[in-house]
C-alpha cells in the first residue's frame, strides 16, 4: 500500500573472531564422556579488538572444529555473563544469563555456530565477558575437538560420567582457550521520512 508510512530497523551481523592458535582443545565437545562443562573469559580489551563494543548482541556462538566425534550434547546450555574477574580459579555458579538451551549436535568440521536464542545478550562495551558451555548426555562417542590458543587463566573445563553437567564442581584451570567467533548484531537508528509517498 503505498499510502502507508512504514518503519523498520537496519540490522548489520558481523564476526568477532578471538583465537587464531592451532592447539588442539576438547573442550566443549567433550563428548567422549557423557557430561561436560567449560567456561571461557574474554577481556574487554581482546573482544574490542576484535569489534565487540557497547549495545552488541550476541547472536551466535562458533567454534573451529578439528573433526566431528558426536553424539548429540542434550541438555545443552550457552550462558554468558559480564565480569570484573581477569581469571578463573574456580567455577562461577550465579549470575548467567541463558542464550541456548536444548539440543545440539556439531554437524561438520570447521566453523560451527550453535544459533543463539531470543532475548539476545547484549554486551556492555566494557566488561570482561564470560562464557559457558556444558552438557548433560546419557551416552558418549568420541571428542569434536576445536582449535584453541595458549592462555593462562582464561578457561576452566570439566568431563565425566554421569553427573549434572552444567553444574560440576569437580575440574581445573586449562592452559589454553578455544579459539571462538561471536556473530554480533548492532542496530543502527533509522529515520521516519513522512512527506513523500512512493510512486513507483
Amino acid at each position: 500500500d503505498s499510502s502507508a508510512l512504514y518503519k523498520f530497523k537496519i540490522i548489520n551481523l558481523f564476526n568477532a573472531c578471538i583465537g587464531t592458535g592451532t592447539t588442539t582443545s576438547n573442550y566443549p565437545f567433550t563428548t567422549y564422556w557423557m557430561d561436560g562443562r567449560t567456561q571461557m573469559l574474554f577481556t574487554a580489551a581482546e573482544l574490542n579488538a576484535a569489534g565487540a563494543g557497547a549495545n552488541c548482541i550476541f547472536t551466535k556462538l562458533g567454534f573451529n572444529v578439528i573433526s566431528v566425534g558426536g553424539p548429540a550434547m542434550n541438555g545443552f546450555n550457552v550462558r554468558f555473563q559480564h565480569t570484573t574477574l581477569t581469571s578463573l580459579t574456580s567455577w562461577v555458579t550465579s549470575g548467567w544469563t541463558t542464550a541456548f538451551t536444548g539440543t545440539y549436535t556439531v554437524n561438520g568440521t570447521g566453523w560451527q555456530y550453535i544459533n543463539l536464542a531470543s532475548p539476545y545478550f547484549a554486551y556492555n562495551g566494557t566488561s570482561n565477558l564470560l562464557v559457558e558451555v556444558c552438557f548433560d548426555n546419557s551416552s558418549y562417542t568420541s571428542y569434536s575437538p576445536v582449535y584453541a590458543t595458549s592462555v593462562s587463566g582464561r578457561c576452566r573445563g570439566y568431563y565425566t560420567d554421569n553427573q549434572s553437567g552444567c553444574t560440576m564442581t569437580s575440574g581445573s584451570n586449562l592452559s589454553y582457550r578455544p579459539n571462538v567467533c561471536f556473530t554480533l548484531m548492532t542496530l543502527d537508528n533509522t529515520n521516519t521520512i513522512s512527506n513523500k509517498v512512493p510512486d513507483k
